[in-house]
């Protein structure tokens, strides 16, 4: 390792840039301390700037002004009826995790994240972010789900801005390779050129490891999906690991269905395929049954056509999916989109019949038209099909035709990182805590976060936590 040039000095260190990231540099700086941000790449945002954009909260004042009555302890137990839903029906849920799910949440860190909530959403407000709701989603008992305006690129746009307003030190292109350690406290971060000290704390908001193979090999079932972003080291995890801090829920990751561009959105693959719709690879075949778990579902991806396909259904089927609750997905900017709202997108193509789909879609037309004659014979006659589905919805016969593409299996979030307590301080096996480390958003073992708009939750009232707690200590080292 090359030897730091340089020794600085300042209150509070905060490793990543993403959302967690920017939220603790700017909590932190709110009580005058000297803030440090460090970030690897050429700029803020993080994987924070290519999600969906969406904030479950109880208590804000949209939900007020919508005449929405709501509780903590409702949104407690809301978030456990996902946790449930999970646990029976796997094959809409794109959680891959080995043991006991239940076994894995930290009901007192989920009760801090959702008392945290509207605070730091009014806070997230008062930097100048805009967001439209609250929306509805099952099994929420009210609408919850915020959503960013114009769209999520707002995190990274208005957040950097106000960081580096408010004086943080923001010095982007700059890699930690290890913190350091004085005994058993964390006392600073060593880049490849400087050592930086801190007086209070080392915040580390590097993401999660989905772009670190050997950490997913180590931990999770899937470790062969491609990462959605590089924004998921694993930098983080195995700084803190190394300074003494335990790891938890480490098999927890997202494996994710992403149509167009890697981060534009994820389309419910098993809602439109129960409703009747079918998967083809790039030349219009077949490969599945399409009604097997999500992760036979998502394995089977990986060896089509190079993991490129499409969804191809009907006008029945297009007409299920125009309208509430039947949504196709999220949707960046707006809460949920239906047919309709893909029709206005590079990623929808239509036609009268399956030849001309296929011409459409860029795949053979006599192997789409072949495909939807084998399907529909099997739908209406007895029932055998040679990927072994049995259940058919209806035939493929209603003009016009559609074809949702092309469709890309990721792994798109990690969920398991540093072990860490309601002040977001890192902690060891013992489950004590590390004198001088934080760890937030993805970075950390945060509570389960199932149902849209829960993992910004918990990234942003962790890294706000973090940064206050952190420049709280400032003076007391």
């Amino acid at each position: 390792m090359t030897q730091a040039s340089t020794v600085e000095t300042t209150d509070v260190i905060v490793v990543g840039g993403g959302g967690a990231g920017m939220a603790a540099a700017l909590s932190a700086r709110e009580t005058d301390a000297d803030v440090l941000l460090l970030e690897r790449t050429g700029e803020l945002g993080g994987a924070t700037a290519m999600s969906i954009g969406s904030y479950s909260a109880t208590g804000t004042e949209l939900q007020a002004d919508a005449g929405i009555v709501d509780s903590v302890d409702a949104h407690i137990e809301d978030i456990g009826k996902f946790v449930q839903q999970a646990l029976e029906s796997p094959r809409h849920l794109n959680l891959d995790r080995q043991g006991d799910l239940l076994a894995k949440d930290d009901l007192a860190l989920r009760r801090s994240m959702v008392e945290r909530g509207a605070d730091t959403f009014e806070w997230l407000c008062e930097q100048g972010l805009r967001f439209e709701g609250p929306y509805p989603e099952p099994p929420h008992r009210v609408p919850r789900m915020h959503n960013v305006q114009p769209n999520t690129d707002a995190y990274a746009e208005v957040l950097g801005a106000a960081v580096r307003e408010a004086g943080v030190d923001v010095r982007t292109d700059t890699p930690v390779a290890e913190l350091v350690t004085d005994g058993d406290r964390v006392v600073g971060v060593r880049t490849d050129d400087a050592v930086v000290e801190s007086r209070s704390g080392v915040v580390l908001a590097t993401g999660g490891f989905v772009a670190d193979r050997e950490l997913r090999r180590t931990f999770t079932t899937d470790h062969h999906a491609p990462a959605v972003s590089e924004h998921g080291s694993g930098v983080g995890h195995r700084m803190a690991r190394d300074a003494g801090a335990a790891l938890r829920n480490m098999d927890l990751q997202w494996l994710s269905f992403r149509v167009g561009e890697p981060l534009w959105t994820e389309p419910n693959v098993p809602a439109l395929t129960d409703a009747g719709a079918i998967l083809v690879d790039g030349d219009g075949s077949r490969y599945v049954n399409e009604l097997v778990d999500y992760d036979q579902l998502f394995s089977s991806m990986h060896l089509a056509a190079d993991g490129a396909c499409y969804l191809v259904f009907d006008a029945d089927v297009a007409g299920a999916f125009s309208s509430w609750p039947d949504y196709v997905s999220t949707f960046p900017g707006s809460a949920y989109a239906y047919v309709g709202d893909y029709a206005e997108t590079k990623y929808l193509v239509s036609a009268t019949d399956p030849a001309k789909l296929a011409d459409e879609a860029g795949m053979d037309a006599d192997t789409l038209t072949a495909t939807l004659d084998q399907y529909n014979a099997a739908a209406t006659g007895e029932r055998i099909d040679r990927y072994g589905r049995t259940d058919f919805a209806g035939e493929l016969r209603s003009a016009p035709y559609y074809a949702l593409g092309s469709i890309h299996p990721y792994s798109l979030i990690t969920d398991g990182g540093v072990a860490v307590n309601t002040r977001s301080e890192a902690l060891d096996g013992d489950g004590a805590p590390i004198d001088g480390l934080y760890a937030v958003g993805d970075t950390a073992a945060g509570p389960l976060r199932l149902g849209h708009g829960h993992h910004h939750l918990w990234l942003f009232t962790s890294g706000r936590t973090a940064g206050r707690e952190a420049a709280d200590r400032v003076g007391d080292a």
